[in-house]
């Protein structure tokens, strides 16, 4: 599997503001390694409410493409990273390979300081 995270950022978030934009995805491939190796996908849970998955059979047994898209702006209260978790449920022999975790980070910009700093204080007379 071809990456284990993908990464949204400000800009990706910011898009969600505007109508008939679509919204930012990133790919994942999950494929076999080793010819006579096969293995199908039998589910995909997200830990999250800001993501939206969509999968797609490149071919049977052996490759698949896993689209996560950004479907969900974040409340501007929410925290500058928001990790988000999506399983893949595999029917693999190995229970090693039966469920794979793939993490979604939404990165926004730091928020502005609404207090200046304070003048310099002191000095010589």
């Amino acid at each position: 599997m071809s990456p284990s995270s993908v990464y949204f950022g400000s800009k990706d978030i910011e898009r969600l503001d505007n109508p008939g934009t679509t919204p930012a995805t990133r790919e994942i491939i999950i494929k076999s390694l080793h010819p006579a190796h096969s293995f199908n996908i039998a589910g995909i849970r997200i830990q999250g409410e800001h993501i939206k998955t969509r999968l797609e059979t490149v071919a049977p047994g052996k490759e698949y493409k896993l689209a996560i898209e950004l479907a969900k702006k974040p409340n501007a209260t929410t925290a500058r990273k928001i990790v988000e978790t999506i399983l893949v449920d595999t029917d693999d022999d190995d229970p090693n390979l039966q469920e794979f975790k793939i993490q979604a980070i939404l990165l926004r910009k730091a928020r502005p300081k609404n207090n200046p700093a304070p003048a310099a204080a002191g000095g010589s007379n």
